[in-house]
């Protein structure tokens, strides 16, 4: 006897509708049953990362003297920082540390205008800073900072909290540029640690699309698109970079660099959807249809042993 799955269960209900319902439900419920068919007949193509023969030359900046990468080596490549933004790093560092003294023990710079994939015009600056303690005069001096400056993000913790942090969720405050650093920041994680780290973001992902899908069927929303466009970025950031550096010991900075490690089309589509979004946002069925094919490769990431 053929096992039914709950999916499939709710596909065939879903298929004999009640006719009481409107035609605006029958339309929603309609659209539902395509995302499910979608799901269970997707077959994308895990995307495999290949080490080129030759790391190219790791270019050191002048900025890196104020902003260098805390872990060049896992990087194929490097990139330079617009040198407004290694100075507006500056002030910040220059700030918080005349508020805070011996308090503050690091600045970190992470997102995409640190990587080089920012859009000038329209990223935050991400900054995570570890404290000794977290005080009082800690959180207002970053409060005061944010309402100067609107773009600025930080994300705050103590050493304490940094140092209960699980190796394989350490993996993000690695991937940064040092601002300032008076913290050892530890060990890079190993590779079974980030693949620990790429299982629980890919479950994280999955949890979010699967609802997401339903609702692009019936809403097109700001924040709907808003939604959207953050998960395509955490698939990109938290995912497909890691997937890279565990096929070919190398993380690539910024989406450009894909290139010299594949040829996925998935990978050219994710990372040109994300690049074009505020110059020419996607339709959305073009962000359906590749978040079904994103929720295909995390169900495929997932089985891997």
């Amino acid at each position: 006897m053929k096992k039914i799955n709950s999916t499939e269960v709710q596909l065939q209900q879903l298929q004999t509708p009640n006719q009481s319902l409107d035609e605006s439900q029958l339309q929603l419920i309609q659209g539902f049953q395509a995302s499910i068919q979608e799901i269970l007949t997707q077959t994308e193509s895990l995307p495999q990362f290949t080490r080129p023969t030759k790391r190219a030359k790791f270019r050191s900046y002048p900025q890196d003297l104020v902003m260098p990468l805390s872990n060049p080596e896992v990087f194929w490549q490097n990139h330079k920082m617009k040198i407004e933004h290694v100075a507006h790093g500056q002030l910040i560092k220059n700030t918080l540390l005349e508020a805070l003294g011996p308090n503050l023990k690091a600045i970190l710079m992470q997102g995409s205008l640190m990587r080089g994939d920012g859009n000038p015009s329209t990223s935050d600056l991400d900054y995570i800073v570890i404290l000794d303690q977290i005080t009082v005069e800690s959180i207002s001096c970053m409060t005061n900072l944010k309402l100067s400056h609107p773009k600025n993000n930080f994300l705050y913790l103590s050493t304490s909290e940094y140092n209960q942090y699980p190796s394989d969720q350490k993996l993000q405050f690695h991937l940064t540029r040092q601002i300032y650093s008076d913290f050892d920041l530890g060990a890079f994680p190993y590779p079974h640690e980030i693949k620990s780290n790429l299982r629980a973001n890919s479950i994280k992902l999955k949890d979010a699309i699967r609802p997401l899908l339903f609702e692009l069927t019936n809403d097109n929303s700001s924040a709907i698109l808003n939604r959207s466009h953050t998960i395509i970025k955490r698939v990109d950031d938290t995912v497909l970079r890691s997937f890279c550096y565990l096929q070919t010991g190398y993380f690539p900075l910024n989406r450009k660099q894909y290139g010299k490690f594949t040829n996925s089309e998935l990978v050219q589509d994710l990372s040109q959807m994300i690049s074009l979004w505020h110059v020419n946002p996607p339709k959305i069925h073009q962000i359906h249809n590749l978040l079904i094919r994103v929720d295909a490769v995390l169900t495929q990431l997932l089985s891997l042993s």
